[in-house]
């Protein structure tokens, strides 16, 4: 473990507290780790850590491999941890010249696109020059909500039953914009997180997360 590069991030950070707010990872960029030390050092950082290793010689498709440990055990996925993995790799110059990532995971191969801010389907020429890293996610799935659950929504809504528009359904539903995804806020580590559709050829495929990055002071 005598070359390994390490960078600790908070990612998704909200605009109103940048300093403070976000989710923690620390992120390693290493030739090989076995999973027995990547388990070893997943504990000195109390949070969610990510591994940029070598693209897996069984797949020339991908670009690297990335794992995830908290201390006391492996994830297949964390979606802030491989946003702040690619935003390192940008940063040192390190991602491919290609138009999508693709990177291995336990949960399979997962692609990413550093786009200009906005809505990553977007075909608008007057995009700002800022970047957003888009990681995709499992198809999302649009259903009705089962009548047990929609009082509980209710309450939390602070709304009544006889504040729904008489025969129409209680739904999960999706929106071309944004979703943008608010936590943290009770213990003082306010996150944003934005979510898009993802769509190939007019068709539902899955979701994309993006959010802001920002290094962490020793």
């Amino acid at each position: 473990m005598e070359h390994i590069k390490t960078y600790n991030l908070t990612v998704f950070p909200s605009p109103s507290d940048p300093e403070n707010g976000g989710n923690p990872t620390t992120i390693f960029l290493a030739d090989t780790l076995t999973a027995s030390e990547m388990q070893s050092l997943a504990p000195k950082h109390k949070h969610e850590c990510g591994f940029i290793l070598p693209a897996p010689e069984n797949d020339a498709s991908c670009h690297y491999t990335m794992r995830y440990w908290v201390p006391n055990h492996e994830m297949k996925m964390c979606g802030h941890a491989i946003v702040g993995a690619v935003w390192v790799l940008r940063n040192l110059q390190l991602l491919p010249d290609a138009p999508s990532i693709r990177i291995s995971t336990l949960s399979g191969v997962v692609e990413v696109r550093v786009v200009p801010t906005g809505n990553p389907d977007s075909t608008s020429e007057t995009a700002p020059s800022s970047h957003s890293i888009l990681v995709s996610q499992p198809t999302g799935i649009v259903e009705d909500i089962d009548p047990e659950h929609i009082l509980e929504i209710l309450n939390s809504l602070d709304l009544k039953e006889t504040d729904l528009v008489p025969g129409l359904k209680v739904q999960n539903a999706r929106t071309e914009s944004p979703i943008v995804v608010r936590q943290g806020w009770l213990m003082g580590k306010p996150s944003e997180i934005r979510v898009w559709f993802r769509r190939e050829c007019g068709v539902l495929v899955g979701c994309w997360i993006s959010g802001e990055v920002r290094w962490v002071k020793e």
